[in-house]
């Protein structure tokens, strides 16, 4: 059977339906050994060309705006009016000394900001800690021997080998398999296992 980039029919489907791209060409494509993977060294070399195998991380939010957002709650507008009043109800009175009941609201509501800031600072710590004990791993071909690597670390080219109960660590391409079994959702309450493949592609 000719390849996919020879065959007019097959290449008008593949560049529909990426998944129907015959192997061979795919292999060709990303310049790998389907067997020995790819070498340590070209493995680094894509990993900084390309970056990570990961979603972009979300902006992060500065300190600043995180400690404003502690003052973002109905309960600290009604402290804040307070503050407001007792202050304007102390320049009028003309009153002498310190206004007390500003002092201590003021105080209350920058503790109370502080207090939220901190935890919420530990929180983050705290779930990035835990994503980087849970890292996915993922098995890859790397000088001809079988390795596990973060996920993160799977570049354009390598050869996956999954094992039962890996998920697949980037989109790739079957190049064999044996008793193969994928798991696919039938509604959003229940899953079921099949063997079943992918109808075939027309024209290759």
């Amino acid at each position: 059977m000719a390849a996919a980039s020879d065959d007019p029919v097959a290449a008008s489907v593949a560049s529909s339906a990426p998944w129907c791209e015959d192997a061979t060409a795919v292999v060709r494509r990303v310049v790998t050994d389907p067997e020995r993977g790819l070498s340590t060294t070209e493995a680094a070399r894509r990993l900084e060309e390309h970056g990570p195998n990961a979603l972009e991380a979300a902006e992060t939010v500065s300190a600043w705006r995180k400690l404003l957002e502690q003052f973002r709650d109905p309960l600290v507008y009604l402290l804040v009016v307070a503050v407001v009043v007792s202050l304007v109800a102390w320049v009028l009175e003309d009153a002498e000394g310190v206004p007390f009941e500003v002092v201590v609201i003021s105080a209350i509501l920058l503790a109370n900001a502080a207090l939220g800031f901190v935890q919420e600072a530990r929180a983050e710590q705290a779930v990035a800690a835990l994503q980087r004990m849970a890292a996915a791993t993922a098995g890859v071909m790397r000088d001809g021997a079988s390795v596990r690597l973060p996920t993160t670390d799977v570049v354009l080219g390598d050869v996956l080998v999954l094992a039962e109960g890996d998920a697949v660590a980037a989109d790739a391409r079957l190049l064999e398999a044996a008793s193969l079994k994928v798991r696919r959702r039938r509604s959003r309450v229940r899953a079921s296992r099949s063997s079943r493949m992918p109808p075939r592609c027309r024209g290759l």
